[in-house]
């Protein structure tokens, strides 16, 4: 019997593998001119998994890891892209 919880191949160790991988790669990219694609590249990887939870059941802390990644990102928009900080 296959435990479906558990992901497979290159992505195994990862707790969340629908976007953890994506956002990994977007927060250790140090090539300016591929961090905003990186960036949305992860964007898309949780949006995309936050349209499944919405009829499915989430892993055990990843609505909170979610948030946390969003957080992230966010920090590095402003912080790295330039993005304009709307809590100043």
């Amino acid at each position: 019997m296959v435990d479906n919880h558990k992901p497979m191949g290159p992505n195994k160790d990862l707790r969340f593998p629908d976007w953890q991988a994506q956002f990994n790669t977007a927060r250790i990219e140090t090539d300016p001119e591929k961090l905003l694609q990186r960036v949305k590249e992860a964007e898309v990887a949780i949006f995309q998994r936050q349209q499944m939870l919405v009829e499915g059941i989430a892993y055990p802390g990843e609505q909170q890891a979610i948030a946390d990644a969003l957080r992230i990102l966010r920090d590095i928009q402003t912080q790295k892209l330039g993005y304009p900080d709307w809590e100043k």
